[in-house]
């Protein structure tokens, strides 16, 4: 599982998650992209070698950055945990808390 967070225009994107891919053999990859543009185009590439692509986006709030951010955190790991994309135990563990 790798997770790159270079989503804006003209930061390699393409070029990292090629790499992501090629040389460090990722099956899982999370990134942040914009809405439109070369970076949505870089992941539909990488969709198109076969990789299953699921966008999300961030929520949008007037006040209390932090919690919103944490609670968007939270529904990735829940996602991550119910596409068994996690091990087991890191799953039971993360669901005690």
């Amino acid at each position: 599982m790798e997770i790159e967070s270079q989503g804006d225009p003209n930061t390699r994107l393409r070029e990292r998650l090629i790499e992501l891919v090629d040389e460090r053999g990722a099956d899982v990859i999370f990134c942040s992209t914009r809405t439109k543009g070369d970076t949505v185009r870089a992941v539909e590439e990488i969709g198109a070698r076969g990789f299953e692509v699921l966008w999300t986006s961030t929520y949008e709030t007037e006040r209390d950055h932090d919690a919103v951010n944490e609670l968007k955190a939270r529904h990735l790991l829940e996602l991550m945990c119910s596409m068994n994309l996690l091990p087991g135990e890191l799953v039971r563990w993360l669901r005690q808390r």
